[in-house]
């Protein structure tokens, strides 16, 4: 198979795996995945089909993830806009920082630093404690996953 031709195999393949794939093109790979099949052995079947089963793994992977930063985008960028203070307070508790010290370092007494708390889980649809914590693992494990993403993409670029 040509080098064009396999181009245009794992073009087709990736479209079939976003379900963007027209009748005319599925038939085309059709051909194509004929073509391939009848030229490899048994172990490049086996690769093959091993790194087609990677890719869709990978494309639900992403969908997932994209779809996590979109709900926590809406959540956080909802109606409710959090002003630059609860942003403070919520990257403060997010670091799992107490009520008492994110009081003494905004300057702000206990109370006020609570009824942020209870604003937060207002507007972030949160409904109590232990779904606050899960909100702070998501967000932590998707601020990982787009530093590592972003570093990947930078050192790709150099």
């Amino acid at each position: 198979m040509t080098k064009s031709k396999m181009k245009k195999f794992h073009q087709l393949v990736d479209k079939r795996l976003l379900g963007e794939i027209s009748s005319e093109e599925s038939k085309e790979l059709d051909v194509l995945k004929g073509d391939l099949d009848s030229r490899a052995d048994p172990h490049t079947q086996q690769l093959l089909q091993s790194v087609s089963q990677d890719r869709r793994l990978i494309k639900q992977s992403l969908k997932s993830i994209e779809t996590a930063l979109t709900k926590l985008d809406a959540k956080i960028q909802g109606p409710d806009v959090l002003d630059s203070k609860e942003n403070q307070v919520l990257t403060m508790l997010l670091e799992g920082t107490r009520a008492a010290e994110i009081a003494t370092k905004l300057e702000l007494s206990s109370k006020t630093v609570l009824t942020y708390r209870v604003n937060l889980m207002r507007k972030l649809d949160i409904h109590n404690v232990a779904e606050f914590v899960k909100f702070g693992e998501r967000f932590d494990r998707l601020s990982s996953m787009l530093l590592t993403s972003s570093k990947e993409a930078r050192q790709e670029a150099k």
